[in-house]
């Protein structure tokens, strides 16, 4: 049971949310309280293909890697590299695209793992260095994937800014639902949270070439697989590196047809 003892929330069993926390003084934890407060008000956990047909427990990963554009290589020269930044960023977008495709929402949250480097020598959060770090994006059709890039550029350099706090201990004392951070993109072999259901890894080979490892949970009735949301997620990233001024509905649209569509949403 949760327990409000006047600022901070308890487990009942006398520990508030603020003590997993020592090291971070009240300034900085209130401060950056606020802003998750507000970034993540009336979040709702990520949507994923089969949903409906009941709980993924006790089935096994899939897992697919799939070569990415060879533009990556030379990314800096990219022209989505001047508003998005990093790699890891655009692959995080490609991810919250797919999804929106899948779901049909237009208010997507993914999570990506921090370390104290990615924190400016911030505490470390949690039991150890490696900290979960949410990421939430609203999008619009008319909306061009150049705003959209830059959306999401800020968006991490804001969540970064303010990620002293645990992911655990925001989930107490926001009243978040743990598996926020069902859908995962990181960079190479970073751990993510057990009990993921997505996980999108972005790794380098041989010359600069890079390739996205999808890890994921399906649903009962199979589909989609690890393999086509791989095949998706590179569409998406073909056609943003290959037009960064198209709209994100033209991009949407280009995904899916209205019958595969139907299969991946259970339709």
């Amino acid at each position: 049971m949760v327990i409000r003892d006047g600022t901070h929330e308890s487990d009942g069993k006398g520990a508030s949310a603020r003590s997993r926390a020592p090291s971070i003084d009240e300034q900085t934890w209130n401060e950056h309280l606020r802003y998750w407060r507000k970034q993540l008000a009336d979040v709702t956990v990520v949507r994923l293909p089969g949903d409906d047909f009941g709980s993924r427990d006790g089935l096994p990963l899939q897992t697919c890697e799939s070569e990415l554009p060879a533009d990556l290589i030379n990314w800096p020269s990219q022209p989505a590299a001047e508003y998005v930044g990093s790699p890891l960023n655009l692959v995080i977008v490609a991810v919250q695209i797919l999804l929106a495709r899948y779901t049909g929402s237009d208010d997507i949250c993914v999570a990506t793992m921090t370390s104290p480097a990615d924190r400016g020598g911030m505490p470390s959060c949690g039991d150890g260095p490696v900290d979960v770090l949410m990421l939430r994006s609203r999008m619009t059709g008319s909306a061009t994937l150049r705003d959209y890039l830059r959306q999401v550029a800020s968006t991490m350099a804001e969540a970064r800014a303010h990620s002293a706090i645990p992911f655990d201990a925001l989930v107490h004392e926001l009243r978040l639902r743990p598996e926020l951070a069902r859908a995962v993109v990181v960079e190479g072999l970073m751990p993510v949270p057990s009990g993921t259901d997505l996980t999108v890894r972005l790794c380098s080979g041989k010359n600069g070439a890079r390739s996205a490892v999808v890890e994921y949970r399906p649903d009962r009735s199979g589909t989609p697989t690890a393999r086509q949301m791989a095949a998706h997620l590179v569409d998406v990233l073909h056609a943003i590196l290959a037009d960064p001024d198209a709209s994100l509905g033209q991009i949407e649209n280009s995904l899916l047809s209205g019958v595969e569509r139907g299969l991946v949403l259970g339709e």
